[in-house]
């Protein structure tokens, strides 16, 4: 790991919804799938060195958590806390879905 960043666990749940999204985006074009899982890639690393760029996100039943937009598909985010010094990603959420039931559905402490 380089220096300054933090360890990072991604939890099941965000694993299996990677894999979800990006079976979705191959049926279309497997070239795209391979670029969403370069981004995830690319915005989990930036989390880990600057975790304090993601966002707040900004609801009561969700405090500190934090979201990062994946780079080049704007319309999947990176829901993710900050806990003991290190990074937990929670969820990797669609826009069009309705983000706080989704978030709801298993626990994000």
């Amino acid at each position: 790991m380089t220096p300054g960043m933090k360890p990072c666990v991604i939890r099941a749940r965000a694993d299996t919804e990677i894999s979800e999204h990006t079976a979705h985006i191959a049926r279309d074009s497997p070239q795209a799938a391979k670029s969403f899982l370069s981004s995830i890639e690319e915005a989990i690393t930036h989390i880990m060195v600057w975790p304090e760029w993601g966002s707040l996100y900004d609801a009561d039943n969700f405090p500190d958590l934090r979201r990062m937009t994946v780079p080049g598909f704007s319309w999947y985010k990176i829901f993710f806390k900050i806990k003991d010094n290190k990074i937990i990603i929670l969820r990797v959420l669609h826009d069009a879905r309705d983000i706080p039931r989704r978030l709801g559905e298993y626990p994000v402490d």
